[in-house]
């Protein structure tokens, strides 16, 4: 199953502006009927994403953030 999220403010879907960022991928179904009926559209998206190599299509690796987390253990913030 699948949901459909358009921005009010300018009626943009959500999924495809993710796609495009390369932020997401496409979920197509073999099926046509358990599809949504914007797969085309988000289809060309990550099309597009993939050609200009951005987000998870791009070939640099994703940066590694290190946290300490001083709520469970006082002493580590010391």
């Amino acid at each position: 199953e699948f949901a459909t999220l358009n921005l009010k403010s300018n009626d943009q879907n959500v999924s495809e502006q993710l796609i495009l960022k390369g932020f997401a991928k496409t979920n197509v179904s073999k099926f046509a009927e358990d599809n949504s009926k914007f797969a085309e559209v988000l289809m060309k998206a990550e099309k597009v994403a993939t050609e200009k190599k951005l987000g998870l299509h791009s070939k640099k690796e994703a940066n590694i953030y290190k946290y300490i987390d001083t709520t469970v253990n006082s002493k580590a913030s010391k």
